[in-house]
């Protein structure tokens, strides 16, 4: 399909990669961006241990890049399970796939990211080079015998393959930068103080979304929208089985979650560290979005994407559209206070200025969330203090809580590898919360001293991490 035989309403085939353990939270993001936007086309999903499979437009295709917070790339494929027996193939293949001719020009510089399995019997580096000649030949035979360079660095174009059990994908980035770039945290060795490293933007997005705060904000913003509204309860969110069987741990029955009316709204987040999970859920209750120029995405580089002039004018509409639907804080005051009176109480909280809570006892790990938060553009709604968690009061019945515990390099002597201190606090200063603990020290989550009402297996990387959620009642409450 060359680019100019490419109308806005024709479909590709797309993989969007997310960490494991998010596809299916990835899914829920897609489907609300789908029926936001019905004419992007976005359909025929299909959840994956690490991603999601759907179809889209060029507009969908856009619009998945500036929206999904919970996602790493969005690729286009290729190739779909070639069977291809040996070196021969796979270079041939890569000429086959009209990479020259659909998606990129011989002036323009790409690179290869590879994987393969241990039984294919190549080297990530061989797969790589073995597609980069074949994309090459395929440029020499068409283009008087020249050929686009390869820029590993920087690259115009990123070309994705692997190969597994013998059968080939090979897929094209429309992303550029991994999506979860947002722009708005300072690098580790410019940060003030010692930090660990910190938690990725899109599994703190995806820890929200387990913990019920997205579907809190797509609330809120629907009220806004529609200027209707209606109360708020935390429910046990439904979140579709990934494929292929594979359920976490935990009922598929709803279940109701006793709160107080006067804290909806609230997400603290004690010991935030460098506050990504504070500053994401920031983002999400102003409906706001912070990669939004032409040139962060991948697909300005691409062929079918550069020359439509029209893609790039509808681009223009989708940004100012997003633009428009962001939320002040007047206006999130303005609906949760109306959602409020549809409470049982039927009386309106005071409105508050802060919505999002974090607090840690490093001044170096507050000084640099403030900072994340002015260049996120959530600084109004996000209150930083420097508090001890041992040492104050929760946030209140009703608020959601989630704990990110430091490593224990970071913690008094040994309390890294218990966090009894941390059931004893929840039980005495936040009850009434529906509180979440996400860590990869699994010894320390058994020493918690609470029974957990939830049990989700994520992902830091390769490091596997538990999500677990307890419910503190209040008296009455159960």
């Amino acid at each position: 399909m060359q680019p100019e035989k490419i109308s806005d309403q024709s479909l590709f085939p797309l993989l969007i990669l997310t960490p494991k353990g998010l596809g299916a939270v990835c899914a829920r993001e897609i489907q609300r961006i789908s029926e936001l936007h019905p004419k992007a086309g976005i359909d025929e999903l299909d959840i994956m241990s690490t991603g999601v499979q759907c179809q889209a437009t060029m507009a969908g295709i856009m619009l998945l890049n500036l929206m999904l917070r919970t996602a790493s790339r969005v690729l286009v494929r290729l190739i779909e399970g070639l069977s291809v027996a040996g070196e021969t193939a796979t270079r041939q293949a890569a000429m086959d796939a009209s990479i020259h001719l659909d998606w990129m020009s011989c002036s323009q510089s790409f690179a290869v990211e590879s994987s393969v399995t241990e039984t294919d019997g190549l080297s990530q580096q061989y797969l790589a080079l073995l597609i980069k000649d074949g994309i090459c030949d395929a440029f020499r035979a068409t283009s008087g015998g020249k050929r686009p360079n390869v820029d590993r660095a920087n690259p115009d174009i990123r070309i994705f393959a692997k190969v597994e059990r013998g059968r080939l994908w090979l897929s094209v980035d429309t992303s550029g930068r991994p999506l979860h770039q947002r722009g708005y945290r300072t690098p580790v060795h410019e940060a003030p103080g010692n930090h660990d490293a910190p938690m990725k933007e899109q599994l703190a997005a995806g820890i929200l979304a387990h913990a019920g705060w997205q579907d809190f904000c797509w609330h809120v913003h629907e009220c806004q929208r529609r200027g209707v509204a209606s109360s708020y309860v935390w429910n046990r969110v439904e979140i579709a089985s990934a494929a292929r069987g594979t359920r976490d741990r935990e009922s598929t029955k709803p279940r109701r979650i006793p709160v107080s009316i006067e804290a909806l709204g609230v997400l603290a987040v004690p010991m935030c560290g460098s506050g990504t999970i504070a500053i994401e859920g920031a983002l999400m209750l102003k409906n706001r979005y912070v990669r939004k120029n032409w040139q962060d995405f991948g697909f300005s580089q691409l062929l079918p994407f550069v020359q439509k002039e029209q893609i790039q004018t509808q681009f223009a509409d989708l940004t100012r559209s997003m633009e428009n639907s962001e939320l002040s804080l007047a206006a999130i005051q303005k609906t949760l206070a109306a959602m409020h009176t549809q409470s049982e109480a039927q009386t309106a909280s005071p409105l508050k200025s802060s919505f999002l809570l974090a607090s840690d006892n490093q001044p170096t790990a507050c000084e640099l969330t403030q900072r994340s938060a002015r260049l996120a553009g959530v600084d109004d709604i996000v209150n930083v203090t420097e508090e001890d968690f041992n040492e104050t009061d929760g946030p209140g019945a009703g608020a959601l809580v989630v704990l990110n515990p430091p490593y224990e390099k970071r913690m008094h002597s040994g309390m890294g590898s218990d966090y009894r201190w941390i059931g004893d606090t929840l039980k005495h200063r936040y009850t009434g919360a529906v509180t979440w603990i996400v860590s990869a020290n699994g010894p320390a989550m058994k020493t918690v001293g609470l029974r957990p009402t939830r049990n989700i297996t994520v992902y830091n990387g390769a490091l596997e991490s538990k999500l677990c959620q307890y419910i503190l009642y209040r008296a009455g409450d159960a």
